[in-house]
Parts: C-alpha cells; structure tokens; sequence
C-alpha cells in the first residue's frame, strides 16, 4: 500500500471510531504511570495520534504543551485535541517538525507501516526527543493493516543505532491492568539516549536491557501460543479476520 488515497481507503472512520474507544479506556490508566516515571516531562508528541485521545489524556495530567502527528486522511474535526496542535505527515516519510519535545510517543503505529520505512521512523522519533515511549505489534500479534510485526529487539536494534538503551520499566506497572488492551501491557518500551539517562530515576535505570540481553516476552503462555500459531496465517486473511472482528465488536457494542 502507498499514497495517500490508499491510506485514506484503508484508515476510515469507523477503523479510528473504533481505535479511538479502546485507546481512551487505556489511556486514563497509562499516561498516570508515564506520569509517575517522567514527572519532569512538560511537552509530548504523539506520533500516530490518530484522533488525539492520547494527548488529549495528557493534558489532563497536566502536559498542556503537546503535538500530534499523523496521516491527512485524520477527520480533524474529530480530534480529542485542538485542530492547531495536529500536524499532518505521511509517516512512511521523514518527519521533521523543527522543534524537539520532553517525550516522544508513538504506540502501535509502527506495524502499520511499510517495513521498508522502518528505520526511517524511528529516526523520526528520535529527532524530536531524547525519551521515547514506544510499541508495536510483534509478530503473531495480529490486527487490521499489520503488515510490519517486529519482534521486539529489532526495533531495539534501530534505536541502538541512533544511540538509545532499553528501559523496561513501564510494562511492569501495567500487568495488574487488566482494563488495559494487552497489546498496551505486553508491548511498551521506553528508549533514552545514552547521554541523557542522568535524568532518570534510580529505579527506571535499574531497568535498563543489558547490551546482552534480550526484550522479554511478558505475554502469558496461551497468547504466545496464539502468536505463534497467527504468525503462520498469511497477512491477507490476518486482515480479514481482524476487520471481522473489529465489525462484530462495533455491532455489540
């Protein structure tokens, strides 16, 4: 998939009105926690905002200065944040947005992305923050448009390249969420850049990925099972099925 009408058949509204839902229930219960690890953070974009409901969950923690990037096919008159704070990029490009924020998020989005790009998008994040909070589907997770699963230290390996460690401090504090959607509990990383981890907490950088260590799976035995046996269904009928599944869930309600 390429070019903007092709993003813009694909990423409709009822694809967002139903991301936006599940995104908010989880966002009340994990940006406190960001919070709670990076209380020095005063300003945040958001890469792969979709409608905003993240940064809209971090203004009400109290971040008022925040910034949200995504594709042109976003309804903007359905962001959870003011029209002026959202900034339309084709995220398969380099992004560049001139300025430099306290934290970069960019949760589930990657996987959404041409492979080929992928290295470009975390130089992407990394051009604009020193920390970034970061997750995407690894493989066998499945969902609508994943055409890009990684495991989890690849993506490490692209951030390694742009000098940023691992810290595995957050999923700890989300495996008791249950209200959390899992992909949210099993999948965030945080990534600081070597130079900059003096301004972490003394109990963020005890956990800190070795250089020979490797990002754990912290999914239960029965969805690494499901991982494993989804990883071997082609990426076409992964689609289908999860768009059912996305359409019989909005039909319920």
């Amino acid at each position: 998939m390429s070019g903007t009408e092709s993003y813009k058949n694909v990423y409709n509204d009822d694809f967002f009105a139903y991301t936006s839902g599940i995104s908010w229930k989880s966002a009340q219960r994990v940006v406190p926690v960001f919070r709670e690890l990076l209380p020095f953070c005063q300003s945040v974009a958001d890469f792969g905002c979709a409608e905003g409901v993240w940064l809209k969950c971090w203004m009400r923690n109290g971040v008022e200065d925040v910034v949200g990037v995504d594709g042109d096919y976003i309804d903007k008159n359905a962001l959870h944040i003011p029209k002026e704070k959202f900034f339309a990029f084709n995220l398969d490009e380099a992004v560049d947005l001139g300025r430099r924020f306290d934290v970069v998020c960019s949760l589930e989005v990657a996987e959404h992305l041409s492979p080929e790009c992928s290295r470009q998008f975390v130089q992407s994040l990394t051009r604009h923050s020193d920390i970034v909070i970061f997750s995407a589907a690894p493989p066998g997770q499945g969902g609508e448009f994943h055409m890009n699963e990684r495991e989890y230290d690849e993506w490490r390996g692209f951030f390694l390249e742009e000098g940023y460690e691992a810290y595995d401090c957050i999923r700890p504090k989300l495996q008791s969420f249950q209200d959390v959607s899992f992909w949210y509990r099993y999948n965030i990383v945080l990534y600081v850049r070597k130079d900059k981890a003096d301004q972490l907490s003394e109990l963020i950088k005890t956990t800190k990925v070795g250089v020979d260590a490797k990002i754990l799976d912290v999914a239960p035995p029965i969805f690494k099972l499901r991982k494993f046996i989804v990883k071997f269904i082609p990426y076409t009928l992964q689609n289908k099925l999860a768009a059912l599944k996305s359409k019989l869930r909005s039909i319920a309600g």
